[in-house]
């Protein structure tokens, strides 16, 4: 079921997996592990990480409540970034990244589709679920999360 996708698909399944990816990797962010010099999987298996966060900490903790926690994180990123002036029109990447390959293995052909990017971008805003026209987590995701407390009019 997790198959691997092309690196310049921009399909459903690719932003599928790129949300638990999101997520999975901020929890790493979150424990200070450093994500630079090798891929999170590298350090252990996800077994092995719960048993450091219990020997370390006493919690009992599930796979299920980090990736929570790392969800949160997420919104709430999200969140300050809007309360601080961003929109999702930051949501993009440097125009570079939409035109043709030079050579390579993928020469001549186009590094990523703009119109599926964005396609892409409306998706990740619904599978997270923020408002898929700006980006902006719901009042329900807030509540979901148990971060009602930053709901404004603007969400």
């Amino acid at each position: 079921i997790l198959e691997p996708v092309s690196p310049t698909d921009m399909g459903e399944k690719k932003v599928a997996l790129f949300k638990l990816l999101d997520i999975y990797w901020t929890v790493f962010d979150i424990l200070g592990v450093c994500d630079f010099g090798y891929v999170p999987r590298s350090v252990g298996t996800m077994e092995e990480l719960l048993e450091i966060i219990r020997s370390t900490t006493g919690w009992k903790t599930t796979w299920l409540e980090l990736m929570k926690v790392g969800e949160r994180s997420i919104n709430m990123a999200r969140i300050f970034n809007h309360r601080e002036g961003f929109t999702s029109q930051d949501d993009t990447l440097p125009e570079v990244f939409f035109h043709n390959f030079k050579d390579g293995p993928l020469g001549g052909q186009g590094a990523i589709n703009k119109e599926d990017f964005e396609k892409a971008i409306r998706l990740r805003y619904q599978l997270m679920g923020w408002n898929p026209d700006n980006g902006i987590p719901t009042p329900a995701k807030l509540i979901e999360l148990g971060l009602d407390w930053p709901i404004t009019k603007k969400s």
